[in-house]
């Protein structure tokens, strides 16, 4: 049977929220760790009627598709040390939108980690009730890393929606969280610049040194099969915690299938040359041929003659900056049966 000590595990929170259509939001990754541990979120399924950026801190930025109106959700889980949460549900209704619209206009200039941004990056501003349908809205800067002008002629990031005055605007460049400066009073740097209806604003951007990974990988389910030619025994393992198993068997009588699914996901665009590594690994190497996980899921076996007490750690992972990566371990002991007197 698997093993899993939920007194240690961290709790993910379900969600609701209303949201009107063709609007982005923000929305917080709900966990608590028993241990205040520090914890990292995975996406464990996307939404069907809109997409998801990149998860920054616990926050994670949530698009519509065009004019959708009604349901969407997608499911989450923490991470703390060894132990992962139980998987929650965020769900979002849109609903039709015939609010009055007002706009925000802004111009500057865009650094990453102190130095102008390439031509192209993407600079996007979120708050509750922007509207992600605009073709200001993300804008892209130019080869000097400046975007917008004072009077609105060329690459303007503009806010439009149904916003409150005062309602904090959070910018990303290419998905990054970033610090915005108003050149006009002079500073400081903020995490937020408030939204004013009708002005056109000098803001400069900058993003943090350290991006995100721009995908991530996760083992998705993990199954054990024991069988000989009388008897099979198979089970699901949860992927709650990491699984250790014990199977009681007599060796040399009874094989053993390991199989395992790994997944590779992108935040945004998939970029190319960029491939995870999925496969099950005895003190190091690979007992099984290795798959080349370029984008989306694969499943990776190895089956054996049980003989022995044997670990092995399910691996699926980038190699390349930033590294990231997801093992699990199982541990199958093999015992004889227990002589009678």
């Amino acid at each position: 049977m698997a093993c899993y000590d939920r007194c240690n595990a961290p709790v993910a929170y379900d969600s609701n929220l209303t949201i009107a259509e063709n609007t982005l939001v923000e929305i917080p990754l709900q966990a608590a760790d028993p241990n205040g541990a520090a914890m990292t979120y995975r996406i464990r399924s996307d939404p069907s009627n809109g997409t998801l950026g990149i998860i920054t801190g616990n926050t994670v930025v949530y698009t519509p598709h065009e004019n959708y109106t009604g349901m969407d959700s997608f499911r989450f889980g923490a991470h703390a040390g060894t132990w992962d949460s139980n998987i929650a549900t965020v769900t979002i209704t849109i609903e039709p939108d015939s609010s009055p619209q007002f706009s925000h206009a802004f111009y500057g200039n865009v650094t990453i980690d102190g130095e102008p941004c390439p031509e192209n990056t993407t600079i996007l501003a979120v708050c509750p009730g922007a509207r992600s349908d605009t073709a200001e809205n993300p804008a892209a800067s130019r080869a000097d890393g400046s975007y917008g002008s004072a009077n609105g002629t060329d690459r303007d990031l503009v806010v439009q929606g149904c916003i409150e005055n005062g309602t904090p605007l959070a910018f990303y460049v290419d998905g990054v969280r970033a610090e915005v400066w108003e050149v006009s009073t002079g500073g400081p740097w903020q995490s937020a610049c408030p939204f004013r209806a009708g002005e056109v604003t000098n803001l400069d951007i900058r993003a943090t040194p350290e991006r995100p990974s721009p995908d991530e990988v996760y083992i998705d389910g993990m199954s054990l099969t024991i069988s000989n030619a009388t008897f099979q025994f198979f089970t699901d393992l949860t992927l709650e915690g990491d699984p250790w198993m014990k199977a009681r068997v007599t060796p040399g009588m009874f094989i053993v299938r390991i199989s395992a699914t790994g997944v590779h996901r992108f935040s945004f665009l998939p970029e190319l040359r960029r491939d995870a590594t999925l496969g099950i690994y005895e003190n190091g190497r690979p007992v099984a041929p290795e798959k080349n996980v370029w984008f989306g899921w694969d499943v990776v076996q190895y089956q054996y003659v049980a003989n022995e007490t044997r670990t092995f750690d399910i691996r699926i992972s980038v190699d390349e900056e930033p590294g990231i990566y997801d093992v699990r371990h199982i541990t199958i002991s093999t015992t004889p049966p227990e002589r009678a007197g």
